[in-house]
């Protein structure tokens, strides 16, 4: 993650990405997703405005969310829906979740420090880890609006790679149906 998302990037990303009129989607993707497991916390890194932890608290209304984010603006919308959030270099003392997840982060994630991320992620998560990003089956790099980069690769496979834990599911999220991007997903349980 690039401090580019701290400042005008992150200002515009969202800006562009207010309207919230896939919550039902969002609501019935985590659903599915998240079906038969058991979790009470959930912490999102890189929550933008919430608008995950949001159908996730919709659909399981008991659920403490909270999430990290970057970009200071996003964090104040985030944190006037009722999303527990703070920058994202800074975990909250929370810790540890019962669920830790990201969408559309790890793709910003420069190569050399993804393994540190992933390493965070897995420490703030006492059980669950859910990835939701672009796939590519060999890495590879994008340009992506203005001087930015984007990174696909197999994130699942990569996460495996380098920490005990068992997959629990994964599939593929289709742009119309699910409200959100061509993403792939990986569920992912500690052993």
């Amino acid at each position: 993650m690039t401090n580019d998302w701290a400042g005008k990037a992150g200002d515009d990303y969202t800006e562009r990405n207010m309207v919230f009129p896939t919550i039902m989607q969002r609501k019935e993707v985590f659903s599915q997703i998240l079906k038969d497991i058991e979790f009470e916390t959930v912490y999102e890194v890189g929550c933008n405005v919430g608008h995950n932890l949001r159908a996730i608290k919709w659909d399981r209304p008991r659920t403490v969310i909270c999430g990290a984010e970057i970009n200071q603006a996003a964090r104040l919308q985030a944190m006037k829906f009722g999303c527990i959030v703070d920058d994202i270099m800074e975990p909250l003392k929370l810790s540890p979740f019962d669920l830790v997840f990201c969408c559309g982060v790890l793709i910003h994630t420069n190569p050399k420090d993804l393994r540190d991320l992933l390493l965070r992620m897995n420490l703030l998560s006492q059980r669950y880890i859910l990835l939701m990003e672009y796939f590519n089956a060999e890495p590879v790099e994008i340009d992506y609006r203005e001087d930015l980069r984007l990174w696909k690769r197999d994130f699942g496979s990569f996460f495996m790679d380098h920490f005990p834990v068992k997959p629990v599911r994964s599939g593929f999220l289709w742009k119309p149906t699910s409200g959100m991007d061509n993403l792939t997903f990986w569920l992912f349980e500690k052993e």
